[in-house]
């Protein structure tokens, strides 16, 4: 065979050989091999960015050594390293386990070659702070060598919730714990206070001895407050526990005012203090409790009427603005110190610590949990040696 041409040969018979379907054989199986090679390096970049990107921080650990071979740009984030700092860790440097760490690390291992392993423990911060997480662990074996595929998400947010859901089951226990107590032991107050009362209404009817009435009404005063403090304990525990007698139904505004303000005639007169009514011309409508609602009216009104001096006046009113119903409550007593303003709606608290007024620090309380039931809100503005007013917004029904 002799060369005819860098493409043709001839063989000894003077035939012509054409060696180009070889060639092409040749091309196409370079060319297969180049889209293989793309597809690879499509793959590896898909993993690359799953793998740098992903929602959790990615560990991928020796499985001997335990030592950390790589890690996502999650790792390095979430806990504060750089990778130059976490390849120089072992899992022992981040991992911090609940007790019998030793057994759960021998379950891990055993459990992971047959599936992947959750559990949660801690993962120690570059400051110092230990991140609750949870930890999905898989081991895989590549060329013989065990590599350990970590996944770690912080679940400091769920934990948090978690126990703030306890919190509020144990604070819901405490409660029923605390209102059945409170319940059954005002009830246990009821039979002598209302039995004292008695004796006290026929004492005065048989003595008549000044000196002896004075002491005698000093009983009776005590033993009303005392009663207020019953009174004011079992409804607290009422609201506390949402107590089904709570219904609403439509009701005029003005009608629980003028309910509010003659049932504290009484202690009104008796400090000399009027009580200037101004109702809205037209009906003020709510959806509403009428008694619980007159007891939040009260109680504030009742405030307002022991902070104000002798011979000054409290001035209720009633208005509509849109869609609302206002009720301003105004006092010129001796105004409300700033820093006591944000806690007077705690219980118990009293801003005259020593103790001068009467109360028990439970009204101003009650009354905003019974208006937060109705949706409301109370407003207060005050102003030392000048007063206060307490103004409660409810949602107006259509007119």
């Amino acid at each position: 065979m002799y060369t005819v041409s860098s493409t043709r040969q001839v063989d000894m018979l003077g035939g012509v050989v054409d060696e180009r379907p070889e060639q092409n054989s040749l091309s196409q199986e370079i060319q297969s091999l180049r889209e293989r090679i793309a597809d690879l390096e499509r793959y590896q970049q898909q993993y690359i960015n799953l793998f740098e990107y992903a929602g959790d921080s990615i560990f991928i650990i020796d499985g001997s050594t335990y030592r950390i071979v790589d890690v996502n740009s999650n790792a390095m984030r979430r806990f504060g390293y750089t990778r130059e700092d976490l390849l120089q860790l072992t899992l022992d440097d981040l991992e911090v386990l609940p007790d019998a760490s030793s057994e759960i690390n021998s379950t891990l291992w055993e459990s992971s070659f047959s599936g992947t392993t959750v559990y949660q423990c801690y993962y120690r911060h570059k400051s110092g702070k230990l991140i609750p997480v949870e930890v999905s662990s898989r081991v895989v074996t590549t060329d013989g060598q065990a590599i350990i595929q970590t996944w770690v998400r912080d679940i400091s947010e769920r934990q948090n919730l978690e126990d703030q859901r306890l919190s509020l089951i144990l604070e819901r226990e405490r409660m029923q714990i605390l209102t059945k107590f409170i319940s059954q032991a005002s009830h246990e107050f009821r039979t002598p206070l209302s039995n004292i009362q008695t004796r006290v209404y026929l004492l005065k009817q048989l003595i008549e001895d000044q000196q002896q009435i004075q002491h005698i009404n000093l009983i009776e005063h005590q033993a009303d407050t005392i009663n207020e403090l019953v009174d004011a304990m079992i409804t607290m525990c009422q609201i506390d526990r949402a107590n089904p007698d709570f219904m609403m139904t439509n009701i005029d505004v003005n009608d629980v005012v003028t309910a509010a303000s003659q049932s504290l005639h009484a202690e009104a007169n008796a400090k000399e203090i009027r009580q200037d009514v101004h109702l809205c011309e037209e009906k003020l409508y709510t959806h509403s409790n009428f008694r619980y609602l007159k007891i939040a009216v009260r109680h504030i009104l009742n405030n307002a009427i022991q902070h104000t001096s002798p011979d000054d006046g409290v001035t209720i009113r009633t208005y509509r603005i849109d869609d609302q119903i206002g009720i301003d409550i105004i006092d010129h007593g001796e105004g409300i110190e700033p820093k006591s303003l944000p806690h007077i709606f705690e219980h118990f608290y009293r801003a005259d610590e020593a103790g001068t007024k009467r109360g028990f620090g439970l009204g101003l309380p009650i009354a905003k949990a019974i208006i937060d039931l109705h949706d409301g809100e109370i407003r207060v503005t005050s102003e030392l040696g000048q007063g206060s007013t307490f103004s409660i917004i409810l949602p107006a029904q259509p007119r």
